[in-house]
């Protein structure tokens, strides 16, 4: 990727502890958000998200236990921190595993990473080694999720009229296309979001959320929707498995069959994640956070427009759109509790190109994201978790 012209604007800011990314979208020195009123998906006015130091600057030499020094920003031997090895290149500190234009999202599951694109899956073992690829019918594929190495895909149908479409799951042994369940009736079941937990798959769209049990319910079928669904998550750590389900103005928290309080007080909740009971939330506003057990919310980022959050141990990230700038992949203290704008540090910014979808591995040791929206958005990164 730094041998062609690319979407990522990045500038590396200089720390002595922590290496953050510092952003200069506009290319004159100036912040990520100017002043005045944000822009959509902006940190809020009059500051930006943890600006890491002197913007422009080279990082500081690191040695690596050798003689020579090391520019942990570009080096793909030492990407971001001393000996992390790149599949093929370094950007400001991230690795870059693919190349391909239009990969929407990204998932680790077990010990590969997975990411989708326009008529490929491809896979990584460890996302450090070269990549499997399967071809599938070109279509605009919206979410991944992978369990026991099968690999299920929503997308968007854009026949007119649009036609239901359901979503679909490839066994990676034998990779044939089959639908995951049949549309009931005329409902629109538009995959928007889905993810696998313990034997059960669940999914939303506009008219619901659907679950299917692949022990209940060997042949693929659909159960009756539950309100209209727009963000879906699982807490696969808590017994019995929690998930949360978000629509236009609450989240709701349950276990595999009983619903619980509605938590209220959101705006369209674009994706959840879970730590533990605690969930985090990204809607128009910014992030929120509320425990499952409690009716109840806080905004602790206003951040504007959260496209998607993704939880690790001691963090949590948060992609920010932006119709006027770039898009901004955020790191925040994974604290259920108020962070003030310095406390939001940039990970990377997309310049023209849009961020997708985000993951990390079993340990939370490295977070995944991909980049799709025109040419020149190459496709899947990664970043050590400790090379913030």
């Amino acid at each position: 990727m730094g041998r062609k012209l690319t979407c990522w604007w990045f500038l590396v800011g200089a720390l002595s502890a922590c290496r953050s990314i510092d952003i200069d979208p506009v290319g004159g020195g100036g912040s990520a958000v100017q002043g005045g009123a944000p822009p959509a998906g902006a940190a809020g006015a009059g500051g930006t998200p943890a600006e890491g130091g002197s913007g422009g600057q080279a990082p500081p030499c690191e040695l690596c236990g050798g003689d020579v020094c090391i520019d942990l920003a570009t080096d793909p031997e030492s990407c971001g921190v001393c000996g992390e090895t790149c599949l093929l290149d370094c950007e400001a500190g991230a690795c870059v595993i693919s190349e391909n234009d239009g990969v929407h999202d990204v998932d680790y599951s077990v010990d590969h990473l997975y990411w989708v694109g326009a008529s490929t899956v491809s896979r990584s073992f460890g996302g450090i080694n070269p990549p499997d690829t399967i071809n599938i019918t070109s279509r605009s594929y919206y979410d991944l999720e992978v369990q026991s190495e099968r690999v299920y895909l929503t997308y968007v149908n854009e026949n007119m009229p649009p036609a239901p479409a359901p979503p679909v799951y490839i066994p990676w042994a034998t990779p044939v296309v089959e639908t995951l369940a049949a549309c009931p009736g005329t409902l629109d079941c538009s995959g928007v979001q889905l993810l696998t937990a313990s034997d059960v798959t669940l999914w939303t769209s506009p008219s619901g959320v659907y679950f299917r049990s692949t022990t209940l319910m060997p042949v693929p079928s659909v159960a009756d929707p539950v309100l209209p669904g727009l963000a879906i998550s699982v807490a696969a750590s808590t017994e019995p498995s929690l998930y949360a389900y978000g629509d236009f103005t609450h989240v709701y928290i349950a276990d595999l069959s009983l619903p619980i309080e509605p938590i209220d007080g959101f705006d369209t909740v674009n994706s959840i994640a879970f730590a533990g009971t605690t969930f985090f939330a990204g809607d128009k506003r910014g992030v929120s956070c509320g425990v499952a057990a409690e009716p109840s919310q806080q905004l602790i980022v206003d951040a504007g427009p959260v496209a998607s959050v993704l939880t690790t141990p001691g963090a949590v990230f948060a992609v920010m759109p932006s119709e006027s700038g770039p898009d901004l992949l955020v790191r925040i203290p994974g604290v259920c509790s108020a962070v003030p704008l310095e406390g939001v540090e940039i990970v990377a910014s997309s310049g023209a190109c849009r961020i997708g979808g985000l993951s990390s591995n079993p340990d939370g040791e490295r977070i995944y994201w991909s980049q799709y929206g025109g040419a020149g958005c190459a496709g899947v990164f990664s970043r050590r978790t400790d090379a913030f």
